[in-house]
């Protein structure tokens, strides 16, 4: 049916009503029904609905079809009202019941748009019809603007204004006459501009890169979570945007029967977006607003000062959105730089760094995970080949090593954040593949999908074991096993740990070795450099002289930021470890994080993280709220441009929670198993999540003030903005910060 489509041998009339046709948008029509129940795909579908909608108006707009102009902006209507765009959806409604009504109210005009002319056509062609807005602005505000027009010097009083217009017809006239006279006119080809060859190799580039797009991030998945398929962040169960169109039919139904002038749309009616897990989320005054934390400190320390005469007491809250100093958004935290901790012990421990012996009685440690990721899949390759040249790397370099694999089970992990910034979101399906089969994905695709990883580890294992090589899986993250594996090895032989996660040098730090020593290399080195290659027992001793600060490093690594903790913002792991070297007090606050849980409360968890972040800020104050108030009048009195809101220490209600992940993390690398959930996570969907505070952004009373919500243009005392010497601000309810006279004005630098 396509190649006579194409040849032109069957018209498409007659292809939109052949029964395979209806066969096959029936069975369509089935499979959407079914996907409905599942949130994100019904989100998808709902999406394909509104594209088909603007599909039908253009079609309407183009052709000059009245009753599908009707229909499809009828059918806006509930996603315009859903939305929150109040005035649209009042305008509509009174629009089409004025429409409907024509027939009867005004016959002659009715009849006229039934013949196509409520819009503008240039041309006679079928698809040339333009909406009379869209004319507008390209005839009339185009000849204004430009050269000849009121704007290039003329002027604009009523009667320059009214000899522009007059003059033209007369210039049209003109015009035409120099066109005819020269033999030059300006004509568009018959030939549609999506019909030509350049447009249809754009679209089809265009297609194949979304479909690659949603190939690895499938929108149409059996969940019953509703996610952002890109970044793979979980909505809350409030979350309805999926549901838009019954949440704006049941707006509309309030509207029935009352006038435009009385009805008053409410906020909390309309559809509630996944805002309130994204980066710039506050509530206030129960609404859900996106606020920029920066823009949302300058207000908040602005409307601080007008209301109190010490802010002092501000400062325990965090005056932003979340937690900035620790979080790169609520789901984020901050990270430090993959080789910071090495290069600071490496700058301690480099002098007389002793070399590998070179003897054969050596057992080599090699992390599962660096392997997995060090060696290309060749293009075109089955698995059983994949597979031949990782057993041909590990055993042509080493001789009977031990691999450690990580074990990848399917609840919730503390590192499901990392995860998921590591990954960008995208994720493969489940791939049921066997040795004989091509992967249809690239590898990091592929080893993105925990199925997918845990079934090619399985193969790999079994192929490394018939060829004399250890492996072990262990249950979660390797990193405590690889290292158990080389202490208990050194006591009868050199051992060497080969991989590239600095937490398994942290960890060797923190143990030491036994009888023999452990050296740890990297998987692989950058051509032209010299590698790195550790001796833990020289760099043990270099680590504990003139004190003994090796068995806290995990600490100091959690403290100052690793994988599932937050670094605050301007601590280095330079800083932390030579705070950890100098400082009595803060190596006694870091001992109580190596305490077993049962000798320790979270309390007293809780108050010595306060006393270290305070003692890493180089701080003296009490707490670390009262540090931040310090810090921040310190600032503003020697700063020479605005205080950025994230340079600030953070709160002790944020601290808290930083803490307790700190001592959860520290456990677990010393063996441990604590419930995440005691310890600072909590559950966001199917996954864990750091909590970031206890506390609102500020006060209620200043959150009450910093916006507002008038609808008379902001020009009396009554708009709270106006009231306490704030310009209105996006966040604002009514004016969005640009629609009022309160609004900023642009300077003439802007």
């Amino acid at each position: 049916m396509w190649d006579l489509l194409m040849s032109g041998a069957m018209p498409l009339e007659e292809v939109c009503v052949d029964e395979t046709i209806a066969s096959i948008q029936l069975k369509l029509e089935r499979q959407k029904q079914t996907l409905k129940c599942h949130p994100t795909a019904a989100l998808w579908i709902q999406y394909m609905d509104m594209v088909d909608i603007l599909r039908k108006f253009l079609k309407a707009e183009r052709t000059g079809n009245w009753d599908l102009h009707l229909s499809t902006v009828h059918e806006m209507m509930p996603f315009m009202a859903a939305a929150g765009h109040n005035l649209y959806t009042k305008s509509l409604h009174l629009y089409l019941q004025d429409m409907l009504q024509l027939k009867e109210t005004h016959k002659d005009v009715y009849q006229s748009f039934q013949a196509g002319h409520h819009v503008v056509r240039r041309t006679d062609r079928c698809w040339a019809g333009l909406s009379t807005d869209l004319v507008i602005e390209q005839v009339l505000m185009r000849s204004l603007k430009t050269t000849g027009g009121l704007t290039r010097g003329r002027g604009m009083t009523e009667a320059q204004r009214t000899t522009w217009l007059l003059a033209m017809p007369a210039c049209a006239d003109v015009n035409r006459a120099m066109q005819d006279f020269t033999g030059t006119t300006y004509e568009t080809s018959e030939q549609h501009r999506d019909m030509r060859a350049a447009s249809q190799e754009k679209d089809q580039a265009d297609i194949t890169q979304m479909v690659c797009f949603l190939d690895t991030r499938d929108p149409f998945e059996n969940t019953t979570d509703l996610k952002n398929i890109v970044t793979g962040v979980v909505a809350g169960p409030s979350t309805n945007t999926h549901q838009a169109v019954s949440v704006g039919t049941r707006i509309m139904d309030k509207m029935a029967g009352q006038t435009i002038k009385d009805f008053g749309f409410k906020r909390s009616d309309q559809a509630v977006t996944m805002i309130a897990a994204s980066k710039n989320a506050l509530k206030i005054n129960d609404d859900v607003v996106s606020v920029d934390p920066q823009l949302l400190f300058q207000r908040l320390i602005s409307a601080a000062g007008n209301m109190y005469n010490n802010r002092h007491g501000v400062f325990k809250y965090e005056l932003a959105s979340y937690p900035t100093s620790l979080f790169e958004s609520p789901l984020l935290p901050r990270l430090p730089t993959k080789s910071d901790p090495a290069d600071a012990i490496w700058k301690l421990a480099q002098d007389k760094m002793p070399a590998i012996p070179a003897h054969h009685d050596i057992q080599f440690v090699f992390d599962g995970g660096a392997l997995l990721h060090l060696i290309p899949w060749a293009r075109g390759s089955t698995f059983a080949t994949i597979i031949q040249t990782y057993v041909k790397y590990v055993t042509d370099k080493f001789k009977d090593p031990i691999v450690v694999f990580d074990g990848y089970g399917s609840g919730p992990s503390t590192k499901d954040a990392t995860h998921h910034r590591r990954s960008k979101g995208k994720a493969s399906t489940d791939v049921h593949f066997d040795l004989t089969m091509i992967p249809q994905v690239k590898k990091e695709m592929f080893l993105a999908n925990k199925k997918n990883k845990e079934r090619f580890i399985h193969f790999l294992s079994d192929a490394l074991t018939k060829h004399s090589c250890s492996t072990v899986s262990a249950e979660g993250d390797a990193d405590a096993m690889i290292v158990a594996m080389a202490l208990e090895s050194s006591k009868t032989k050199l051992t060497v740990v080969v991989g590239d996660d600095t937490n398994l040098l942290v960890l060797l730090c923190h143990y030491g070795c036994n009888k023999h020593d452990i050296f740890f290399q990297p998987s692989y080195h950058i051509r032209g450099k010299t590698p790195r290659i550790w001796s833990i027992r020289h760099t043990v001793s270099a680590l504990d002289t003139p004190v003994v600060i090796s068995p806290l490093v995990p600490v100091l690594h959690s403290m100052s930021g690793c994988d599932t903790t937050s670094r605050p913002f301007g601590i280095g792991k330079r800083t932390a470890l030579g705070k950890l070297k100098n400082c009595e007090e803060f190596r006694t606050l870091a001992n109580k994080f190596a305490q077993p849980p049962e000798t320790i409360t979270p309390e007293e968890v809780i108050q010595a993280g306060e006393k270290m972040l305070i003692l890493l800020y180089d701080g003296t104050a009490e707490s670390l709220d009262d540090l931040r108030y310090k810090t921040f009048s310190t600032k503003v009195a020697t700063a020479s441009t605005y205080l950025q809101v994230h340079s600030l220490p953070p709160t002790s209600a944020a601290a808290k929670y930083h803490s307790l992940r700190v001592y959860h993390q520290a456990q677990e690398w010393f063996g441990s198993t604590l419930d995440p959930l005691a310890w600072g996570w909590k559950m966001v969907g199917s996954l864990l999540a750091p909590i970031t505070t206890d506390l609102p952004a500020a006060p209620a009373k200043l959150l009450s003030i910093i916006r507002c919500n008038c609808k008379s243009g902001c020009d009396t005392k009554q708009c709270s903005c106006r009231k306490h010497g704030l310009d209105c601000s996006p966040a604002c309810g009514e004016c969005s910060g640009f629609q009022c006279s309160n609004a900023a004005q642009p300077s003439e630098d802007d």
